[in-house]
């Protein structure tokens, strides 16, 4: 009786590394490809991906619309038969063991795209990454939730990632910011960071988050108060976060290259009085201030800045708040522009350069 063996098909170093990233990424472009693993260059990625969807490792599709007037961005799923074939070249204990196959349809792509642009940052830089397939796995959160996965930090801090394109509604944007409600008291999910590509989102998400909101339950209908956490809530453009995290730039240097930028000298960084509103003190111009860096949007040192200027400026010698803050009209910017003890610090767009190459 003949008998028959079947030989497993060899993988190359950089065919492993590409089905690796299209499991942990899900969908994946062809110039992201090209930027990972062929230094940006040249059409041989073509032929890679070429060979592996022949092989029925990977499905390849087109994203309508996503280039204006001519044929869409090629796109790229690892299949069943892909990660299998790859899954001798994992880890046992690598989270991509675990990880189960979520085909991605083409209206979730663009923001996909785009969450896994600053994931790719993230990880160069060192930090941890979790999709939000593992994500919503350790949280036990409900699989329609809009987070789109995880940072953390090397010492540890967890920022949970959303990623919006231009056009986002009010309707998702009431959706995304109930369920941060939610994960931060239920989930212990207190840090997040949301980009925006458009600036209208960018605007309407801030907006809508000092508002208390009516929305619909399971009795009919609550007040959400605004949108507030225990920790950071970080909202920012797109391009502005990426150049900060591409030029390896922390908190605490874009801080400090915004206070050289206006020659504001700090004098105090750090609580000293246990009723001290804001840790920072600087000179500017003779007179100090507290300084308060809000181009991130921080909802929560908002709320902080508002409760200072409605009553606790005598436990603080009525010093001024120093603001630094994107001079867009959001409700945020009115509303601080409006209050007697703070004065703000416009950073415009064609400033940014020479802060963040400082």
């Amino acid at each position: 009786m003949d008998e028959f063996f079947i030989y497993e098909k060899y993988l190359t170093d950089k065919q492993i590394a590409i089905l690796k990233d299209l499991l942990e990424y899900r969908v994946m472009t062809t110039n992201m490809l090209r930027e990972r693993f062929f230094n940006g260059k040249g059409r041989y990625v073509e032929q890679v991906l070429m060979g592996l969807r022949k092989d029925g490792f990977i499905k390849t599709d087109t994203l309508r619309r996503s280039r204006k007037g001519i044929k869409g961005y090629p796109v790229h799923q690892i299949t069943e038969k892909g990660r299998d074939a790859i899954q001798r070249y994992i880890p046992r204990d690598d989270e991509l063991q675990h990880i189960g196959l979520q085909k991605v349809k083409e209206h979730q792509m663009p923001q996909i795209l785009l969450a896994n642009e600053v994931f790719f940052e993230y990880k160069r830089v060192g930090w941890v990454i979790w999709d939000s397939r593992i994500v919503k796995k350790k949280y036990k959160l409900d699989y329609r939730y809009h987070i789109q996965g995880m940072v953390i930090s090397k010492e540890g801090k967890r920022y949970a990632i959303y990623a919006f394109d231009r056009g986002l509604n009010e309707n998702v944007v009431g959706k995304v910011q109930k369920e941060v409600i939610q994960q931060d008291k239920a989930n212990g999910i207190h840090n997040n960071i949301f980009l925006f590509k458009g600036i209208e989102s960018y605007g309407k998400f801030i907006d809508y988050g000092l508002r208390k909101v009516e929305t619909r339950n399971s009795e009919g209908y609550e007040l959400r108060p605004p949108l507030q956490t225990v920790g950071e809530i970080i909202i920012e453009p797109y391009t502005l976060h990426m150049q900060k995290l591409t030029k390896g730039i922390s908190k605490q240097d874009w801080f400090q290259r915004l206070c050289d930028f206006f020659d504001i000298k700090i004098t105090q960084n750090k609580l000293h009085k246990k009723r001290q509103a804001f840790e920072t003190i600087g000179e500017y111009q003779g007179q100090e201030f507290f300084v308060v860096d809000l181009t991130d949007g921080d909802i929560n040192k908002y709320h902080s800045i508002k409760a200072y200027s409605q009553s606790e400026q005598s436990w603080n010698n009525n010093r001024m708040i120093m603001v630094f803050m994107l001079p867009m009209e959001t409700d945020m910017y009115i509303s601080l522009d409006e209050l007697p003890y703070v004065k703000i610090m416009d950073i415009t767009g064609d400033q940014f350069p020479t802060i963040i190459d400082m």
